[in-house]
């Protein structure tokens, strides 16, 4: 089954010293011991490597497998 991805951006004013905010829900698990976890934890790590890159401010939350969860969590971030 393929979970849906979930971006939002953000930016209120547009000047220099501005970052653009991210918001990225990781259908994945969180958890680095778990050993069928591996890609989205790359996955992650990788978006955190390239938002310092490009002055970004990246949140990533976890639905820790949960296609239920994500929804929720995606429509709480809309909200905000």
């Amino acid at each position: 089954m393929m979970l849906p991805l979930f971006f939002s951006v953000a930016k209120a004013e547009t000047s220099a010293t501005d970052s653009i905010k991210v918001t990225f829900l990781n259908s994945g698990i969180s958890d680095p011991n778990d050993p069928t976890g591996g890609f989205w934890l790359s996955v992650s790590a990788f978006m955190k490597a390239a938002a310092e890159d490009f002055n970004i401010d990246l949140e990533i939350i976890y639905a820790e497998r949960d296609h239920l969860l994500m929804r929720e969590q995606g429509e709480a971030v809309v909200k905000r």
